[in-house]
């Protein structure tokens, strides 16, 4: 299922832009969110001219974010299995100081062909960096995402955020920033892509109204969404089932 959903939300015939994860908890949202990161720093990285390509100022930092509740979290769950994959792969070659990677991103600039990409931990600003520049940045706060020229963003595990005491509007109005201001910089282009990570809570939150009311009406919306009897029917006996209310308008 994995496979299936990186593959068609990542068909260049198709016009989704922003994947909505809401299926039930253990479905693989993080690790289909850190692999499809992964993807767009690899094609960016591998572009001779990045900026030249996505229409950006050549002086533009490139970032991809990583958004959670807090930047502890935004690290737990998705940076650190993005660096284990990084570290399980020949291609990605870590660089441990910042002299290095300079080095490292003169010689990447000047090669022929690539052999592989180098990334360090060392840049002061980034949880990452990669040749070519690309950043990846963590993010927890709305003030987080100011000034910033972002290709992808992942908002991984929102119900966190209302356990750290954010309103359902305030998430929804990082999702919608985030989205904006990728579009700003993007216009639509493949690379720009947001992916919203959020098991489902109540109706009477916004972000879930959203996505269970409005998500469906844009067509750059790709949504993954059902229960485990939906998707591992195997495991569950459905000869016997009843309905439940799951509240909202108000009704608990």
């Amino acid at each position: 299922r994995i496979k299936k959903v990186f593959c068609e939300f990542l068909d260049p015939q198709q016009p989704c832009r922003d994947l909505i994860l809401y299926p039930h908890i253990g479905w693989g949202k993080s690790y289909l969110s850190t692999l499809i990161t992964l993807y767009l720093t690899t094609c960016v990285t591998m572009m001779r001219d990045p900026h030249k390509f996505l229409g950006l100022n050549p002086a533009t930092n490139l970032v991809q974010l990583l958004i959670s509740y807090s930047l502890k979290k935004s690290s737990e769950l998705l940076l650190e299995p993005y660096m284990q994959i990084l570290g399980a792969s020949p291609f990605f070659e870590k660089v441990h100081t910042k002299e290095g990677m300079i080095k490292a991103q003169a010689e990447f600039a000047e090669s022929e062909e690539i052999t592989k990409i180098y990334y360090t931990t060392a840049s002061p600003t980034s949880a990452l960096e990669f040749s070519g520049n690309l950043k990846i940045k963590l993010a927890s706060s709305v003030q987080g995402l100011l000034g910033l020229s972002v290709i992808s963003a992942v908002l991984s595990e929102l119900a966190f955020f209302i356990d750290a005491g954010k309103s359902s509007e305030y998430i929804l109005r990082m999702y919608n920033d985030t989205k904006s201001r990728i579009e700003s910089r993007m216009h639509g282009n493949y690379f720009g892509r947001s992916i919203l990570d959020s098991s489902p809570n109540t109706l009477d939150s916004a972000i879930d109204d959203f996505i269970v009311n409005e998500a469906h009406k844009d067509p750059k919306n790709y949504i993954v969404e059902g229960s485990m009897w939906k998707w591992e029917p195997e495991d569950y006996d459905m000869t016997h089932t009843f309905s439940v209310f799951i509240g909202g308008r108000g009704n608990p």
